[in-house]
């Protein structure tokens, strides 16, 4: 907003601060007390950003050029613009820096060539006062569209970071994302792609321990392509359970244990211990909880043997 004021007497050369709004006093011979208000740059003494708008957008393939000014009241009224400090620009995009006081701005420039969705880009205006270098910065929003006028996808809901499951349960991922329809998922494990993980969610059920490991997924659309934060799964091995055994007569052999839930609980009985084979005396299915289970085996040899293994 702009106020003239009666026509003073005395000069006003430095400007009045409030917090990072900054009221500016300016006196020319002759003419009147102008009263401006802009907008501060926290940390700033001197120079302003003074940008119509801190948004900008254009096209994939279409040239651009992004002004972006400032008020510099410093002793040295020149300044340069860079993009050093993070927040890199969209590719094929650039700064360049005119520095002819009063006339001092710089221009992002380029034409774009990957579409991009409010890209937060910190720019920075670097001048001197006197010897010493200052500097200030602020941030702008960068969206640049396909040439079709589509959106780039963008990962909104990132996977879990990890997760621990015991083995024989149920692992579950899921993303979140935006862009132009229709959007692509592709899940992978160590770079892999996983040939039944093309959705947004995905279920590993009765997790095996060989599928511990790193999870991405990418999702794309016609425009591009993203890929999510990794998404770390520990595979835990339970412990085994204990076993008891009963006899309830000559030739019968009964044996007793808790399964464990999730997971496949397998009877197995061998002859010789020593060099005999494992047989399957009975599989139990995934149990939904570890009350005991006892199996019964009528013993036609001499001597039998017996163990229980589990697996997903």
């Amino acid at each position: 907003m702009l106020q003239i004021l009666p026509i003073a007497r005395q000069v006003c050369t430095a400007p009045v601060f409030n917090s990072t709004f900054a009221i500016i006093f300016r006196w020319a011979a002759g003419t009147a007390i102008a009263l401006e208000s802009v907008d501060a740059v926290s940390g700033a003494t001197t120079v302003y950003f003074t940008m119509p708008s801190t948004n900008f957008s254009g096209t994939v393939g279409v040239p651009v050029s992004f002004l972006l000014t400032i008020t510099n009241y410093g002793s040295d009224r020149g300044a340069y613009f860079t993009n050093a400090n993070g927040f890199p620009l969209p590719a094929g995009l650039n700064i360049t820096t005119f520095d002819q006081p009063p006339d001092v701005h710089g221009n992002i420039v380029g034409t774009p060539t990957l579409a991009v969705t409010n890209l937060k880009v910190k720019v920075t205006a670097n001048w001197k006062d006197g010897s010493t270098l200052l500097t200030a910065s602020t941030n702008i929003n960068i969206t640049i569209q396909a040439s079709g006028g589509g959106v780039a996808p963008a990962i909104t809901n990132q996977p879990l970071a990890s997760q621990t499951i015991l083995a024989g349960g149920v692992a579950n991922f899921s993303v979140g994302a935006s862009g132009t329809a229709p959007l692509s998922y592709q899940w992978r494990r160590a770079g892999t792609n996983l040939a039944a993980a093309t959705a947004s969610a995905f279920t590993l059920p009765g997790v095996r321990t060989d599928q511990a490991g790193t999870y991405t997924v990418v999702v794309s659309n016609s425009i591009n392509a993203v890929t999510s934060s990794p998404s770390v799964l520990n595979v835990a091995v339970p412990a085994a359970p204990q076993v008891y055994y009963s006899s309830s007569g000559p030739g019968l052999f009964m044996l007793t244990f808790n399964p464990i839930a999730g997971l496949t609980n397998a009877v197995q009985t061998n002859a010789d211990f020593a060099g005999g084979s494992w047989g399957l005396l009975t599989n139990i299915p995934p149990p939904a909880n570890t009350n005991a289970i006892t199996i019964t085996n009528v013993i036609s040899s001499l001597q039998r043997y017996y163990r229980v293994s589990f697996a997903p």
